[in-house]
């Protein structure tokens, strides 16, 4: 929409060979390509303009109406374990390549940014990169034409319909649910509203399906949930019979699962044990359940932004400070 032909004219002055559009600029004499959709053009030039550098990666991507920036953390700090360095993340708080460390902008970056990430990486060496899959991502065709290693697929809530964004809760789940028809490695959360639909998606097009969840039955689960002075300790238990107790450093009993989750995708990977412990023990976000405490008084810092999120967060307040008065101090940003 905010595109002007002189912005082109100004490319073709530049060098600009020929030009890609879903129908001819009449005032500019250039060779051009005309395609019927510029937003899955733009992906597919963009990965091969690369070289297709996402394939030489191993890339996670994470899907959710809540937790998506904490477990791609959680997943981000276990394969800084097993590397022994910074892996790369695409996240609502970062940037990372090697090439690029900076704030984000946008949860999940244009096409053109996004691969130049991928491409960055290889040149930093490094092997793995986690990133946060908006459902706005599919719906303007920013991963178009990719394929990730692992798919998670969290949860979902309604608190993205609306104008500004998805017109129905049926557009809004089907943009997500396009990550588990491009993922070899999908791993769905067992709790999630429609679980038999994504479950179902995954098993048709994904080579491996793991699912996670708080009770037994699922491929992995957790059981002895305690609260310690620091974070949470738990037990994951697998179908197999594997049984291990690990511990997290953050705050909200939510993020067990949160752990659960990144713990999966580090199987998927082939990440070994004691990297998944020492990766999720000393995961901290900013801005995600940050705790501070002085003069017998708790204070939680925490970016729960929608329904989904404030609920998760009230019910692990209540159960981890039985009897305390809460005292909830909120910010609205963005119209909501």
């Amino acid at each position: 929409v905010a595109f002007k032909e002189q912005y082109l004219k100004d490319a073709l002055g530049k060098g600009a060979a020929a030009y890609i559009a879903q129908s001819r600029y009449e005032g500019v004499d250039a060779p051009f390509i005309q395609v019927n959709d510029i937003r899955k053009a733009m992906s597919l030039v963009s990965i091969l303009f690369y070289g297709q550098a996402y394939k030489q990666l191993k890339v996670v991507g994470l899907t959710g109406t809540k937790g998506k920036t904490t477990t791609t953390y959680f997943v981000k700090n276990i394969l800084d374990k097993y590397c022994g360095k910074r892996s790369g993340v695409l996240s609502t708080v970062e940037v990372y390549t090697g090439v690029e460390d900076h704030d984000a902008h946008l949860t999940t970056p244009e096409s053109p940014d996004l691969q130049k990430h991928f491409s960055q990486c290889l040149q930093s060496d490094i092997p793995y990169l986690t990133m946060e899959v908006s459902s706005q991502a599919y719906k303007m065709q920013r991963v178009y034409g990719m394929d990730f290693d692992v798919g998670m697929f969290l949860n979902i809530g309604e608190d993205h319909v609306g104008p500004m964004e998805h017109e129905s809760v049926e557009d809004y789940f089907n943009c997500k649910l396009q990550l588990m028809k491009h993922c070899k490695n999908a791993i769905i959360n067992r709790s999630s509203d429609h679980f038999e639909e994504i479950y179902e998606t995954a098993k048709a097009h994904a080579e491996r399906v793991i699912v996670f969840g708080m009770e037994e039955g699922c491929d992995y689960w957790v059981t002895d949930i305690k609260k310690e002075e620091i974070g949470f300790s738990f037990v994951i238990h697998g179908k197999d019979g594997y049984e291990k107790a690990l511990r997290i450093s953050m705050a909200g009993r939510f993020n067990v699962e949160n752990a659960l989750a990144a713990f999966c995708a580090a199987k998927a990977l082939g990440v070994d044990d004691e990297s998944i412990a020492n990766g999720l023990y000393t995961s901290e976000v900013k801005g995600r359940m940050n705790l501070f405490e002085k003069d017998g008084v708790t204070v939680i810092v925490d970016y729960a932004h929608n329904y989904l999120s404030f609920s998760k967060l009230y019910e692990s307040l209540k159960a981890d400070y039985p009897g305390r008065r809460i005292v909830v101090v909120v910010g609205c940003p963005g119209g909501k």
